[in-house]
């Protein structure tokens, strides 16, 4: 199932998450998405429901999960 979180944040855009495949894609503000692997549920609601997205995305997801530039 895809899920989408339009983020209020300086950093992020948008994040659209796929449960089946556990693939989170994170969209910046300047245009550059990146796809993480392997990214838990609990994580995914966790960056929703953080009160700073940006940060979190930085503490909680960014080098903890292995991702490519789209």
């Amino acid at each position: 199932m895809q899920e989408t979180f339009i983020a209020s944040s300086s950093h992020l855009q948008r994040a659209d998450y796929d449960s089946e495949t556990r693939a989170l894609q994170v969209t910046f503000r300047d245009g550059q998405t990146y796809e993480y692997a392997g990214v838990p549920y609990d994580v995914w609601l966790g960056l929703q429901n953080s009160g700073s997205a940006g940060e979190y995305h930085a503490r909680q997801i960014r080098g903890r999960y292995p991702y490519e530039q789209l």
